[in-house]
């Protein structure tokens, strides 16, 4: 998986990508499945699959005084998605630059950059400023544009939709079994040990 900080850094070849656009933290069964649909669809079209994300999280930027805690840092998430067959993750800066794009601007921004000739994105996507766009306004644009969107609907896990959210809740009440079936793996976390002391 080739790692493009930007879409100035893209190259010639990475064009035409079938992609999926989200946070993604901490990368749940419901990411797994829009990822086997963006890969589904580049196999089928012999096109590259590729994620766009971002870093800062715009929940961090949007809401500095009371940010979501990350489920998995920048460098988890990239060791996760190593093994995801992905050929692509496009990181963008989340910047007050970015935020301000209304819907239509964004979508042409990544659009010119990345050519892209599918999109897959989940059922609560938003995008634009404010979210002012959301899954129905990208069908929309793509039956303009002549590009392909998939929408994902939700995945369900004991009655209840995977979200990073419902993952956030889960281990926070200690019910770590929810939380092992909505991310479909044990969770963990990393990071350096402090001395401490040793008692």
């Amino acid at each position: 998986m080739h790692l493009v900080r930007g879409l100035r850094a893209l190259r010639e070849r990475d064009r035409g990508a079938v992609v999926t656009i989200g946070t993604f933290d901490g990368l749940h069964i419901g990411h797994g499945a829009l990822i086997r649909a963006t890969l589904a669809q580049a196999r089928r079209e012999a096109r590259p699959a590729a994620m766009v994300t971002f870093e800062p999280m715009p929940r961090e930027v949007l809401r500095p005084d009371a940010p979501p805690e990350r489920l998995t840092s920048f460098r988890e998430r990239w060791r996760l998605l190593e093994r995801s067959g992905l050929d692509l993750l496009i990181v963008l800066q989340f910047s007050p630059t970015l935020r301000a794009l209304p819907g239509a601007q964004f979508l042409a921004l990544l659009r010119d950059a990345l050519q892209f000739n599918g999109v897959v994105v989940g059922h609560d996507f938003r995008y634009g400023r404010n979210g002012d766009s959301d899954a129905s306004a990208l069908e929309s644009a793509g039956r303009v544009q002549g590009f392909t969107v998939d929408v994902v609907p939700p995945v369900l896990v004991d009655g209840q939709r995977a979200s990073s959210t419902a993952v956030r809740r889960a281990l926070g009440e200690s019910q770590f079994g929810v939380a092992q079936r909505l991310l479909g793996r044990p969770y963990g976390i990393r990071g350096r040990v402090a001395r401490g002391e040793q008692l």
